[in-house]
């Protein structure tokens, strides 16, 4: 399983590649709450990483999982509406 990172390939050497559902535990276990400075983009992406882990469990050997996550997610809710 690949993770890429669109458009920021300046940032290409912290492409994550988890071979197992278990290196995603790994990477969860290790993760510093706060590191990303947004709770809630903080939480959509450690929750959509233990979807991923849950659905790789469950189905076994999945080649790629591609998931994509919406920039607008910066701006404040009256801006997104």
């Amino acid at each position: 399983m690949l993770v890429t990172v669109y458009d920021r390939h300046s940032e290409s050497k912290e492409i994550r590649k988890w071979e197992t559902p278990e290196d995603i535990d790994d990477y969860l276990k290790k993760f510093k709450q706060h590191s990303l400075r947004n709770p809630i983009v903080e939480q959509v992406v450690l929750e959509t990483l233990r979807i991923v882990r849950d659905i790789w469990n469950k189905e076994g050997h999945i080649e790629e999982i591609h998931v994509e996550l919406g920039r607008e997610m910066k701006n404040p809710a009256d801006k997104r509406k």
